[in-house]
C-alpha cells in the first residue's frame, strides 16, 4: 500500500470513528431542561411549629446511561425553600409583645448528583432514584408582619448557613410526545446539615433541617 492509499484508508478509519463515537455520546448523554415547584419547611425538635410554602424552583441536569437501567444523572438547580411561623415580637413603642407571621425565605443554588433506574416498557417508562445533594446558599431573608394585619417588613436572616448536604430520594417517568421525550417526577430532599448557625445566645439553639417535597417536570434533547 502507497503512502497515499494509506493516508486515505486512515482518514477514513478516522472519520468513521469519530462518527460512532458522536454517535454513542449521542445515544448515552442527554440533556434537560427542569422546571417544578417546591414545597417546603424545616424539621427539628424547635419549640416553633413550622409550616410549609411553595415556590418555583427550576435547572437543568444532564443524564448518562451506564447500563441495564442505570443512568448517573447530576443536575444543577436553583431551589427555593423556607418556612411559615407564627410568634410574637417586642417593637418600639407598644406596650407589649405583637402577634406576627414570619416566612423564612432561602434560595440555594442545588447540585443533586442522581442513581436512576428506569424500567424499560412501551409508551410511559416508570423511574425510581436516590443520591447526594449538595446545596450553596444564594439568598436568606425574613418576611414579617402583623397577625392582624398591616405592612409587611423584609430583612436579611444572617442566621442561616451557607452550605447544605442532604439526601434527595424519589419517583417518576419518562415519555414520548410526538418528538419531545418528557419526564416528570416526584422527589423529596432531606437536609442533614443544620440550617441555621449555632448561636449560644439565641433563645432556642437546637438544629433545623431543610425538608422540602417537589413536583418537577422536564424536557430532555
Amino acid at each position: 500500500m502507497n503512502k497515499t492509499a494509506f493516508l486515505k484508508t486512515a482518514l477514513c478509519v478516522l472519520l468513521l470513528g469519530l462518527h460512532s463515537t458522536q454517535q454513542l455520546l449521542t445515544a448515552q448523554v442527554r440533556a434537560m431542561i427542569k422546571v417544578g415547584v417546591n414545597g417546603s419547611t424545616f424539621r427539628g425538635s424547635s419549640d416553633t411549629d413550622f409550616s410549609s410554602i411553595t415556590r418555583l424552583s427550576g435547572g437543568v441536569g444532564f443524564s448518562v446511561n451506564i447500563g441495564n437501567g442505570f443512568r448517573i444523572q447530576p443536575e444543577v438547580l436553583y431551589v427555593a425553600k423556607g418556612a411559615k411561623a407564627e410568634g410574637a415580637l417586642d417593637f418600639e413603642g407598644n406596650d407589649g409583645p405583637v402577634d406576627v407571621v414570619a416566612t423564612f425565605d432561602l434560595t440555594y443554588l442545588e447540585i443533586p448528583i442522581l442513581l436512576v433506574y428506569q424500567f424499560e416498557s412501551r409508551g410511559i417508562r416508570p423511574q425510581i432514584f436516590a443520591g447526594p445533594t449538595f446545596a450553596r446558599k444564594l439568598d436568606a431573608r425574613i418576611r414579617y408582619r402583623a397577625a392582624a394585619g398591616g405592612p409587611e417588613f423584609n430583612e436579611e436572616d444572617e442566621s442561616v448557613e451557607s452550605n447544605d448536604i442532604g439526601l434527595t430520594i424519589g419517583a417518576g417517568f419518562e415519555m414520548d410526545v410526538g418528538s419531545e421525550r418528557l419526564s416528570f417526577g416526584l422527589r423529596t430532599s432531606l437536609g442533614f446539615s443544620n440550617a441555621r448557625k449555632d448561636n449560644p445566645d439565641a433563645p432556642d439553639n437546637r438544629p433545623l433541617y431543610n425538608t422540602s417535597l417537589g413536583l418537577f417536570a422536564a424536557i430532555i434533547f
